[in-house]
């Protein structure tokens, strides 16, 4: 399995802003990101080798990705871009 990519916040934020080959890869790692984390966190309520948790993590993840990408701005700086982007994508999940 190969090691999540790390960027600095500014990075996340001017990656995900870009057009092209750049804002690609921001979005394939932060949505891999989102995907491992969404199937750690969901095992509390979910078999962790269930379909219907790899699904939701899937589902939610792609979700919290275009939901983040709309709302870059709102991203204050006051943690790790990643612990945010979670922080959303579990939002996401456990309301479906």
């Amino acid at each position: 399995m190969p090691t999540p990519v790390t960027r600095e916040n500014s990075e996340w934020i001017s990656a995900l802003r870009q057009q092209g080959e750049a804002r690609e890869r921001a979005v394939a790692d932060l949505r891999e990101i989102l995907v491992r984390g969404l199937r750690h966190g969901l095992r509390a309520w979910l078999e962790p080798d269930s379909a219907s948790l790899e699904s939701l993590a899937q589902e939610s993840a792609q979700e919290a990705v275009l939901r983040i990408i709309a709302k870059l701005d709102t991203f204050e700086g006051r943690s790790r871009f990643t612990t945010w982007a979670h922080k959303v994508a579990i939002r996401i999940a456990l309301t479906e």
